[in-house]
């Protein structure tokens, strides 16, 4: 709006200018009255619009800041309330997360597990494989983290690391990855993990989301819930790979509807496909009635 107010305001002036160069000229010619008189009326004319412009130009601006302020109430409203539709939801739930994808930013893990905390979930690891392509046909860190090489080992992998979550004293699977430099681990006790979450973000290299969706396939295996979430900024979305292998998905979890189809869809209100994007069917999975969080 504001630049196509400005290109009109340019060109008027450039109408202005032409005009005023007309008349000049025209009064030092012969019988050029009524030349004037039509110059007149066609810069009264332009001045009107111009007017006009500016009045319109006031108005759109109103009207973003009115929006602009709509809009805080709303995000402010949200924060609000979210407590009330979360809190409490996944109390006892233990989650990994899985960075699918070369970089997931630091600051958007932290965010997410600050979220699930509020939940009352725990995220027991955060595992990123990113920059390593072809990794789950990799028969040096299959070696590595203490398994025969070949198609199933990745099976085998998830069994342990899931078994080493829910013992106090450290697996070699796990003692293992944190020496590769592929887990961060944020457990405060043991206990049985529940669920997976497979965050999609930036990906630079072609076959890097291999040994991922291995490892979310063999978690489903042993009765996990799987959720594929991304950011509603992401440029190439990771959704539709997400639904190729039959995972539910969230495709706005840096949103608070996106945060709440989470919550919800781990705490195992219905598979499907939530979010904005032309890959989702709904915004929120169905919600429990009357639900008012640790008050409930």
């Amino acid at each position: 709006m504001i630049i196509d107010l400005r290109y009109h305001i340019f060109s008027l002036a450039a109408v202005f200018l032409a005009l005023g160069l007309g008349i000049a000229v025209g009064s030092a010619l012969p019988g050029a009255d009524p030349l004037l008189r039509e110059q007149e009326k066609v810069i009264s004319q332009l001045e009107k619009d111009f007017e006009q412009l500016r009045a319109e130009r006031r108005a759109a601006e109103e009207m973003v800041r009115n929006k602009e302020l709509e809009l805080e109430a709303v995000q402010e409203f949200h924060r609000q309330v979210l407590p009330l539709l979360v809190g409490g939801v996944l109390d006892g739930y233990m989650v990994v997360l899985v960075h699918t994808g070369d970089t997931v930013a630091t600051e958007t893990t932290e965010d997410l597990r600050a979220f699930l905390r509020r939940a009352g979930a725990q995220v027991a690891a955060v595992l990123s494989f990113g920059g390593r392509p072809g990794l789950a046909k990799d028969e040096t860190l299959a070696k590595k983290l203490g398994f025969s090489p070949g198609k199933d080992w990745v099976k085998g992998f998830w069994l342990e690391l899931a078994a080493g979550f829910e013992k106090e004293k450290d697996s070699s699977v796990l003692s293992n990855l944190e020496e590769l430099n592929l887990i961060s681990r944020h457990v405060l006790s043991p206990g049985p993990v529940d669920a997976m979450i497979l965050l999609g973000e930036k990906q630079t290299g072609a076959g890097s989301d291999i040994l991922e969706f291995a490892l979310a396939g063999a978690a489903r295996e042993t009765g996990l819930t799987v959720i594929g979430v991304e950011s509603s900024q992401v440029k190439n979305s990771w959704i539709p790979k997400f639904k190729d292998i039959g995972l539910t998905t969230v495709d706005n979890i840096d949103t608070i509807p996106g945060r709440v189809a989470l919550v919800y869809a781990l705490a195992g209100a219905g598979e499907g496909h939530y979010g904005r994007k032309e890959t989702a069917v709904a915004l929120l999975p169905e919600l429990p009635a009357g639900r008012t969080g640790d008050n409930e």
